[in-house]
């Protein structure tokens, strides 16, 4: 399944492009959390009960595998409600990912954040970590008259900072989105293999 983030605006000055390519490593199969981060069903897997008595055997034993059998079904009904909950709330998990991932974007770009997701998942609430991603706090002003040379170079030196760690920036935040992507197909994974367990059940 595909989710959407929110597209997030570049800051670079104009006119110094090629200051931009300060870029952190690529994200490669990392994520933001490690690889085992994401909490298993737990749920407990009934055995099925024995061999069923025959028709040699006594009262009492075909009696004590009926309510073996009644137990069993009990604890596999318990079984599949809970893998349903788990496969349920991995979804409401995704979505801090993508919650949190969108409010770094909306930070950015200066725009509200989104809602919070109030459905509760499998991981506590909040569990996301938000990008460490450090925004340029120096802004650049408007270009000097260029027939002053030792402002106009001041100007250039500092615009050429600012877009060094503009760069540096905008590789962070691209490389934080896409770690993202691999935390949900971790859970997508997990998810896959709680409903394949409850379909071979």
């Amino acid at each position: 399944m595909v989710r959407l983030f929110a597209v997030f605006a570049l800051l670079l000055m104009p006119g110094l492009a090629a200051a931009q390519n300060s870029a952190l490593p690529a994200a490669g199969p990392a994520g933001n959390l490690p690889a085992d981060f994401y909490i298993k069903a737990g749920c407990a897997k009934p055995e099925p009960p024995a061999s069923k008595p025959t028709r040699s055997d006594r009262d009492a034993l075909a009696d004590l595998y009926n309510r073996k059998v009644r137990r069993y079904n009990e604890e596999l009904r318990t079984f599949d409600t809970c893998i349903n909950a788990y496969v349920e709330k991995t979804d409401h998990d995704i979505a801090w990912i993508v919650f949190a991932v969108n409010t770094a974007v909306a930070k950015v770009n200066g725009t509200s954040p989104p809602s919070a997701p109030t459905m509760p998942g499998n991981m506590p609430a909040g569990f996301y970590p938000a990008p460490l991603c450090i925004l340029p706090a120096e802004k650049v002003d408007a270009a000097p008259d260029p027939r002053n040379a030792k402002a106009m170079e001041a100007h250039n030196t500092k615009a050429r900072t600012f877009n060094a760690l503009a760069g540096s920036f905008n590789s962070c935040i691209e490389d934080y989105r896409t770690r993202a992507q691999t935390d949900i197909a971790r859970i997508e994974e997990a998810e896959n293999a709680a409903a394949l367990e409850a379909k071979n059940q």
